[in-house]
């Protein structure tokens, strides 16, 4: 299977689970907030030899993501 197929097939399958979080109507942020303990259960799983380096990716991450909130203050969170 190809790498692009693969990326594809993941795609779908987060945005079928996103919309069904909006259909049960769930916090966004928690549902976030679960979904990146998942992704950093998930690297740190995959990558036992380098615990630094995937917490240093996480926190990348997460300073992305504050940026990015800080900068849409007037906008309220949607799913």
């Amino acid at each position: 299977m190809s790498r692009s197929s693969e990326t594809n097939k993941v795609a779908h399958i987060i945005n079928d689970a996103m919309e069904a979080f909006a259909e049960k109507k769930l916090d966004p942020d928690m549902v976030s907030f679960l979904l990146m303990c998942t992704a950093l259960s998930m690297a740190l799983r995959n990558n036992p030899e380098s615990p630094c380096t995937v917490t240093q990716m996480m926190a990348s991450a997460m300073e992305a993501a504050v940026i990015s909130v800080m900068s849409d203050d007037e906008e309220e969170t949607q799913h």
